[in-house]
């Protein structure tokens, strides 16, 4: 969402109107909502997600395991 505000601050500066920007945005969030459902499953299986520790998440930010290019860059790496 906040690159679809950025987007619309940087192409269009003169516009104030909080619609013009939140359209965009939303619609991204959407798409990106859908696409994660779609690809890893999780709709309706709230109950089988195992919670993680603040540790492990942190852990996880600094590896760039939640950064879908380095994530996908070490996927990739793993099977050359």
């Amino acid at each position: 969402m906040t690159a679809q505000f950025r987007k619309i601050a940087t192409q269009q500066p003169d516009q104030f109107d909080p619609r013009k920007f939140l359209i965009p945005a939303m619609n991204e969030l959407e798409t990106l909502c859908r696409g994660r459902f779609e690809r890893f499953g999780t709709a309706g299986h709230a109950g089988g997600i195992k919670a993680i520790s603040m540790d492990d998440m942190a852990k996880r930010y600094v590896r760039g395991a939640l950064d879908p290019e380095i994530a996908q860059a070490q996927a990739n790496s793993s099977y050359d």
